[in-house]
C-alpha cells in the first residue's frame, strides 16, 4: 500500500497517527460499485445512517485504486486519511486527501447525516473546510474545481463507509504481513503494515450493474402489465440489506431502455 511508503518516508499528517491507523485497501471494482450504489435513491438513507468510521476516534486510512471523480478526472491512487471530530456535539468526519503522494491543500469536515438528495437526483452535503495548515477557509473562496473535488470525495467516502458498515453486502480479507515482515527484516527490507481488503459480494455487484444498465417494462400487445421492480436498499436496525430487482406482473414483450449513470 502507498501508506507503507509514506510511513517509511516519515510523512506527517496533522492530528493523525499513520503508523497505528486502521488501513483499508479498496480495489477499483469496489469503488465503482459504491459509485453505482450512490445513484440508487434508497441508498441515500443508508449513507445518512451508516456512514461512520468503523473504529471510532482512531485514524483510518482508505486507499482507493483508480477512482473516477465527478469531474471525469481519473487518478492512480487516492487516499482518504480520516478521523472523527466532534463539532457542536455532532460527530463529523475530518478528511485529508492524498492524490498519489501529494497532499491536497484543503481538509474537509462533514456530517454524513446532512446528505441531501434533491428532486434532480443530485446530492449535496454541507461541509466545513480548512487548509492543511489548519487555517479556516471561507466557502466560496476555493475554485469551483476544488469545491467539486471535496464534495465528490465526501460523497464517495460516505458511500464507502456505508458499505463497510453493511456486512451483509461485503466480504473482507485481513492481510497479515507479520510472518512476511520477519523475512523482510532479515534481508534489510522495509516492513509492510497489516490491512484489510474489502470486496462487494459478487451477486450484489452484478445485480446493481445490471439494474443500472436500465430496463423499463411497458404494456404487452394484449394490454397486460408487466414491470420491473427495481432493486433497492432497506435499512434495518440489524443492518443494511439489498433487495434484488424482480419482474412483477404478466406479459411477454419487454421494452428495454437505457438509463445513463453519471458517477
Amino acid at each position: 500500500m502507498l501508506i507503507d511508503e509514506l510511513i517509511q518516508l516519515n510523512a506527517r499528517i496533522p492530528s493523525c497517527d499513520l503508523i497505528n491507523s486502521k488501513k483499508f485497501l479498496l480495489k477499483s471494482d469496489f469503488v465503482e460499485t459504491c459509485a453505482e450504489f450512490v445513484e440508487e435513491e434508497s441508498f441515500t438513507e443508508t449513507m445518512q445512517q451508516m456512514a461512520k468510521l468503523p473504529f471510532g476516534k482512531e485514524t483510518h486510512v482508505f486507499e482507493l485504486q483508480r477512482p473516477t471523480y465527478a469531474t471525469g478526472e481519473q487518478t492512480d491512487v487516492v487516499t482518504f486519511i480520516c478521523k472523527e471530530i466532534d463539532i457542536d456535539d455532532q460527530p463529523h468526519i475530518q478528511v485529508h486527501y492524498l492524490v498519489g503522494k501529494r497532499l491536497f491543500p484543503f481538509i474537509s469536515l462533514f456530517n454524513p447525516k446532512e446528505i441531501e438528495r434533491h428532486p434532480t437526483g443530485e446530492l449535496s452535503l454541507p461541509f466545513r473546510t480548512k487548509t492543511t495548515r489548519g487555517e479556516p477557509v471561507r466557502m466560496g473562496s476555493m475554485s469551483p474545481e476544488s469545491e467539486l473535488r471535496i464534495l465528490s470525495g465526501a460523497i464517495t467516502l460516505s458511500s464507502i463507509l456505508a458499505v463497510l458498515n453493511s456486512p451483509k453486502i461485503i466480504d473482507t480479507i485481513d492481510v497479515n504481513n507479520d510472518s512476511w515482515n520477519a523475512k523482510r527484516r532479515k534481508h534489510g527490507q522495509k516492513t509492510l503494515h497489516n490491512h484489510t481488503v474489502v470486496f462487494i459480494k459478487k451477486d450484489i455487484a452484478e445485480a446493481v450493474r445490471l439494474q443500472n444498465e436500465g430496463r423499463s417494462i411497458e404494456l404487452d400487445s394484449h394490454g397486460k402489465r408487466i414491470h420491473w421492480r427495481r432493486g433497492h436498499f432497506k435499512h434495518r436496525a440489524t443492518g443494511t440489506f439489498w433487495w434484488s430487482a424482480t419482474l412483477v406482473g404478466s406479459g411477454t414483450n419487454l421494452i428495454e431502455k437505457r438509463y445513463d449513470v453519471n458517477a
